[in-house]
């Protein structure tokens, strides 16, 4: 319990968590004042809007990102607030950088959180836009507010430079032991595989994700990699836990007939099923070593596990006598092939982290790892090659333009208290497909529900502000670190505070929480219907076009590989 409890505080989310929440308490109670509260709201705003896109990255890349960020947040700001009363303008130009914010989506990862970061902006923009007398203190207001998370990233940074990618490579071990767990589950009797199956997907896509911020680290840092012990570990971690991946990925197994194999005799399996869940152990207790920054003992004997297995299993076909031509046999040899192959790929990893990494060991390793980074290039022309609706970004910046104007028509029409409430609802839940808009929608109005309660019920219960503060910045904390791991909790935890910072700045935090409500119901329904009939994307058509195109990239691989051998490598 206490292993799982370590494991997911040292995650880089509750890092992040932690260094958003001290930036928004500092900033806020810096320029906080009684009489007025709108400086310390929008300092503290200017630095939240500023933290999606602080992603672990080159030191350059991330305060030159943080800097950029800082300055459109505000001239955003002024260009929707001062063009807001002359509607003829303003709703052009309002489609125009909502179109465009989410089209540059395409360029990549940090591309897509600069977009996220800018449609919240464009939301947001229109808090002030009743009091245009002070557009130009709040726009210098929301600079202030970047500019002092840049620099509290900055120190956060300093303070200790590798953290971020140790983190990283820290939860990939991590979530290559659930993986590996999972296809341990599949050789129970009962295993529900389909349900597995689908959870092993799932991991799979963020161990790749993973795979790639790790590899894009190595790569902008290349001149430090050969200097630097710790960098040198993170070359050769990444390798194994690729190889680690890729075999198991490679090796799959009719586990239902293995099973009805050795029906008469299990001892064989249920000694592949122990090995099978030492994989995963070694790998969870190596990441909690990591995080924990403790020197890295290893509990398992793998290799113990594997000769007992392979005594085992010479047994059974001793016993049995089944020749070693039989198919099951062949079978059997299979398994024990990856079992000894997976083995070894696992106590290289663990060699890594109870080792010194020599820089002859890395020799090729740079050329293979730039090979298969995915390099991020800026160029006007492939905006211009998605300008089309064959593009599923194309239909989602077009889908998300005219829902977020029909929510601001809506909100202005019918005179909402906190209109911005159903853009920002818009922004957070709609995506490309339709199946995740639908699961974010209901997790956003089921967590806004529970939290506006809980909220309520804490201000009619407890009468101490100092108690309601703690509270309010113990929810932040919890919000921004559970957003990235179960949307439903984070946004249930940010409810809760904003209710609580409601009630202890003003007296009517119930009518805010109905409002509240309401909006974020508007804006998850327009989501839902907009997604579903406006030039929908169907991830399940989508399938056929992706798996013919990976079909035409295996081709020309294996034509590679052919003509390599012919030439024999020259």
């Amino acid at each position: 319990m206490f292993d799982k409890f370590i494991l997911k505080f040292g995650d880089n989310q509750f890092y992040n968590a932690i260094k958003i929440t001290f930036t928004a308490i500092v900033s806020f109670f810096v320029f906080y004042s009684s009489a007025d509260f709108t400086a310390a709201f929008t300092v503290t705003l200017g630095a939240l809007l500023c933290a999606p896109i602080d992603i672990s990255s080159n030191f350059k890349h991330k305060v030159i990102g943080l800097l950029m960020v800082s300055v459109l947040i505000p001239v955003l700001s002024f260009i929707l607030t001062y063009t807001y009363h002359y509607f003829l303008i303003f709703v052009p130009v309002f489609c125009l950088l909502v179109f465009f914010s989410a089209f540059i989506s395409l360029y990549g990862h940090r591309a897509n959180l600069l977009s996220f970061t800018l449609l919240l902006t464009i939301s947001l923009s229109f808090i002030h836009h009743d009091k245009p007398e002070l557009l130009l203190a709040n726009c210098l207001y929301l600079l202030l507010g970047g500019l002092f998370y840049t620099f509290v990233s900055i120190l956060f940074y300093f303070i200790k430079p590798n953290r971020y990618i140790n983190l990283e490579v820290a939860e990939c071990i991590e979530i290559t032991g659930e993986y590996l767990d999972l296809r341990a589950q599949l050789w129970e009797k009962d295993a529900d595989r389909e349900n597995i199956n689908r959870q092993m997907l799932q991991k799979q896509i963020r161990i790749n994700e993973l795979h790639e911020h790790i590899r894009e680290y190595l790569v902008y840092n290349k001149a430090r990699t050969l200097n630097s012990n710790n960098n040198r570990k993170l070359l050769v971690a990444l390798t194994s836990l690729v190889e680690i991946l890729e075999l198991s990925m490679a090796n799959t197994f009719n586990h239902q007939e293995f099973i009805d194999f050795f029906k008469n005799d299990e001892t064989a399996l249920d000694e592949y099923r122990i090995l099978a869940k030492n994989f995963s152990l070694t790998l969870k207790r190596l990441a909690f070593n990591i995080k924990t920054n403790k020197k890295h003992h290893s509990k398992m004997s793998l290799l113990n596990d594997f000769k007992r297995l392979k005594l085992k299993v010479n047994e059974f076909l001793e016993h049995q006598n089944i020749s070693i031509y039989d198919e099951n046999a062949v079978n059997i040899s299979n398994l024990l092939f990856y079992a000894d192959k997976q083995i070894e790929k696992i106590k290289g990893l663990e060699r890594v982290y109870k080792e010194r990494v020599n820089a002859d060991e890395l020799r090729g390793k740079y050329r293979d790892l730039e090979k298969f980074f995915t390099p991020e290039h800026y160029r006007l022309k492939t905006l211009t090659a998605h300008l089309n609706f064959k593009s599923s970004t194309f239909r989602y910046s077009l889908r998300l333009t005219l829902t977020m104007l029909m929510g601001l028509i809506i909100g202005k029409v019918f005179d909402f208290q906190n209109a911005y409430w159903i853009l920002l609802t818009i922004v957070v839940i709609m995506r490309p497909g339709y199946g995740l808009t639908k699961q974010r929608s209901t997790h956003r109005i089921i967590g806004t529900v529970i939290g506006g309660i809980l909220g309520i019920t804490a201000l009619i219960l407890i009468s101490s502000n100092v108690i309601l503060s703690i509270l309010a910045i113990i929810a932040m904390l919890l919000g921004y670190w559970f957003s990235g791991i179960d949307y439903k909790v984070g946004v249930t935890f940010v409810t809760f505070y904003v209710i609580l910072i409601y009630g202890l700045l003003t007296d009517n935090a119930e009518s805010h929480l109905v409002f509240r409500i309401l909006d974020t119901a508007i804006g998850a329904l327009l989501a839902f219907f907009a997604t579903r009939f406006v030039w929908p994307t169907w991830e399940l058509y989508s399938v056929n076009t992706y798996l013919e195109k990976s079909l035409r990239i295996i081709k020309s691989y294996i034509i590679e590989v052919k003509y390599y051998y012919i030439k024999k490598g020259e």
